[in-house]
């Protein structure tokens, strides 16, 4: 009798199965890694601009809060300001840019009552485009320098 040499068709069908079932995971996760990946990148990116414009809007509020303090407005204490967005999502500070592309929707400067009667916490609150949206403390100031 001769000795065959190979493998038999159910050792090749259960060899291919268990292949394609490795390489499926395989293309799954690095599918699930670089779209993931996207996302967190943009989350950075995002978060670096509202510690670098959270940095900044602190130095004006402990140099000077009068810069953030409007007292004739409502809500919205930087609605009439020196900070604005301008078209191009820039944040101005008196007309100098001070973060370019930022890709905020709107920026909002207000102030929130605190349990102590003769303080007042300012808040800013930063809306971006994507939808995410961050809220900060500048600082606290007395409640008659805000109505």
């Amino acid at each position: 009798m001769s000795k065959r040499r190979g493998f038999t068709l159910t050792e090749i069908v259960v060899v291919i199965a268990l292949t394609s079932l490795v390489l499926a995971m395989v293309g799954g996760c690095l599918y699930f890694v670089s779209t993931y990946s996207g996302t967190l990148i943009s989350k950075s990116e995002e978060l670096t601009k509202v510690q670098t414009i959270e940095t900044y809007l602190r130095g004006q509020f402990e140099t000077d809060p009068s810069n953030l303090i409007n007292p004739n407005d409502g809500e919205n204490i930087s609605s009439n300001q020196n900070i604005k967005l301008d078209e191009d999502s820039n944040l101005l500070f008196d007309e100098n840019v001070i973060v370019k592309n930022t890709s905020l929707k709107q920026i909002l400067i207000y102030k929130e009552d605190t349990s102590d009667q003769s303080n007042a916490f300012l808040k800013c609150k930063l809306v971006f485009q994507s939808g995410n949206d961050y809220t900060f403390i500048l600082g606290i100031v007395e409640k008659n320098i805000i109505p």
